[in-house]
C-alpha cells in the first residue's frame, strides 16, 4: 500500500486512507500489547489526519479520527460532532457516538472515574440532547459543567487551549442538532447550499425542539463564563471559535432570531476593547476576509486546522489558507508567542465585521470603541 502510495499519486487520497486502516487493523492484533498497540494508534492518526487535510469535508475520516481519540472524550466528542456537520457527513457517526454517550449516560463508574468531571458533565449534556434519552440527568449535568468550568480553566492555564476549541466546536455543532436536516438552524443552513442536483423535497421541515433551545441557552452560558476571563488568554480559542459560528449564522433569518438575543453582547463589547487597548499592532479591521500575515504566506492558527472543513466555515477561510507547504504537521498546532497576537487580531476582524452588520454590536468610528445596543433597538429588516 506504501508503495502504490509513492507509485501511482492520482489516487493518493485513497491510499493514505487505505493506509490509516491499516494501522487500525494492527492495533486489533496488537490487543494485548498496549505498547504495540499505541504505536499503531499513532501511525493511524497520523494517517488519517494526513487524509482529512487533502479532503476537509468528507466526515468519515473524522469518525475514524473519533475512534482513535479514546479515552480522551472531549476529542472524540469534537472528532464525532464534525464528522456530521461537514459537507459530506458520515451518518453512520450517529450511531458510533453512542458508545460515547452510553457508559456516561449509564453512569459506568470505571468510565466516570478516568476522566475529568467538567468534561464527563459536558459531554453527558451532549449525549441527553443528542438522544433524548435520561432527561433526568440533564439540569445536574449542565449545571455541573457551568459550576467548575471556570476553576477548571484557571487550573489548566495553557493547557485550555486545545479543549477550549474543542468545546467551542462541539456547541456550534450542538446547535446545528449534530446536522440534523430538521435542525432549525441545520435546515436554513442546507436550504442556502442547495445545488442543481438537490431540490427543497429533500429536506425535511425545520422543527423548533426544547433541545434545541436548551442548547441555546447552554452554549450562551458557556460563552458567557468563558468570556469573564477576559483578561486570560487561553480563553480565546474557545471564544474565537464560537464567534466564527455566531457570526456566520447573524446572516440568517433564524439565526438572528434565536440565537441574537442569548448572546452577551456587552461582555462581547467590553472584551473586544480590551483587545484593542493591549493589542501590541495596529489591528487589521477594515479588510474584507481574515487578514493575512504580513509576509503574504498564510500560518493557519491551531484552532483553524480544527474548523477546517465544517459547514459553516466555508466562507471564512480564503481559499489558500491553507496551502502553505513550509508548515509540517508538527507545527500546526504549536503555539509560539506571536500566535496570541494572530488570535486576537482575528478576534476583533470578527467583531468589526458583526458590527458592521448594525445589529446587537456597535462600532463608533469617532472613538474605535465597540458597544452593544439594547434588543429593543433592533428590528429584523
Amino acid at each position: 500500500m506504501a508503495l502504490l502510495y509513492e507509485t501511482v499519486p492520482m489516487f493518493e487520497d485513497a491510499w493514505i486512507e487505505c493506509l490509516g486502516d491499516l494501522g487500525r487493523y494492527r492495533m486489533a492484533v496488537e490487543y494485548d500489547d498496549i505498547q504495540e498497540r499505541e504505536t499503531w494508534t499513532g501511525v493511524s492518526r497520523s494517517w488519517y489526519t494526513k487524509a482529512s487535510d487533502k479532503i476537509p469535508m468528507t466526515g468519515r475520516l473524522y469518525h475514524h479520527l473519533a475512534i482513535l481519540a479514546r479515552p480522551n472524550a472531549l476529542k472524540q466528542l469534537y472528532f464525532y460532532a464534525k464528522s456530521l456537520c461537514v459537507p459530506v457527513p458520515f451518518l453512520s457517526a450517529r450511531d458510533s457516538v453512542l458508545t460515547l454517550f452510553d457508559p456516561l449516560l449509564n453512569a459506568n463508574p470505571s468510565t466516570s472515574q478516568r476522566l475529568d468531571p467538567v468534561d464527563v458533565a459536558f459531554v453527558r449534556v451532549h449525549g441527553i440532547l443528542f438522544s433524548g434519552a435520561h432527561e433526568d440527568q440533564l439540569e445536574p449535568s449542565m449545571k455541573q459543567f457551568l459550576d467548575l468550568l471556570d476553576s477548571r480553566i484557571g487550573r489548566e492555564h495553557g493547557c485550555w487551549l486545545e479543549s477550549g476549541y474543542f468545546i467551542g466546536i462541539s456547541l456550534s455543532c450542538l446547535l446545528l442538532g449534530f446536522g440534523d436536516a430538521s435542525n432549525v438552524l441545520m435546515n436554513a443552513v442546507l436550504k442556502n447550499q442547495q445545488t442543481d442536483d438537490t431540490t427543497m423535497d429533500d429536506l425535511p421541515d425545520p422543527v423548533l425542539t426544547d433541545a434545541f433551545k436548551t442548547a441555546v441557552g447552554f452554549a450562551a452560558s458557556t460563552y458567557e463564563i468563558v468570556i469573564a476571563r477576559s483578561g486570560d488568554k487561553n480563553t480565546l480559542p474557545c471564544l474565537h471559535t464560537l464567534l466564527v459560528f455566531y457570526w456566520f449564522m447573524m446572516d440568517f433569518e433564524v439565526g438572528r432570531q434565536y440565537l441574537e438575543g442569548s448572546i452577551p453582547w456587552e461582555q462581547t463589547a467590553l472584551l473586544l476593547n480590551y483587545l484593542l487597548r493591549t493589542s501590541e499592532f495596529k489591528p487589521r479591521l477594515h479588510t474584507p476576509e481574515i487578514p493575512w500575515p504580513e509576509g503574504g504566506k498564510a500560518h493557519p492558527l491551531p484552532e483553524d486546522y480544527a474548523m477546517r472543513g465544517l459547514i459553516y466555515t466555508a466562507n471564512y477561510f480564503p481559499g489558500k489558507w491553507f496551502k502553505n507547504a513550509a508548515i509540517d504537521d508538527d507545527e500546526k498546532y504549536f503555539e509560539p508567542a506571536s500566535t496570541v497576537s494572530k488570535r486576537c487580531e482575528r478576534i476583533l476582524w470578527l467583531g468589526y465585521s458583526m458590527a458592521m452588520r448594525k445589529r446587537r454590536l456597535h462600532w463608533d468610528q469617532n472613538t474605535k470603541q465597540f458597544s452593544a445596543k439594547s434588543n429593543e433597538s433592533n428590528d429584523d429588516n
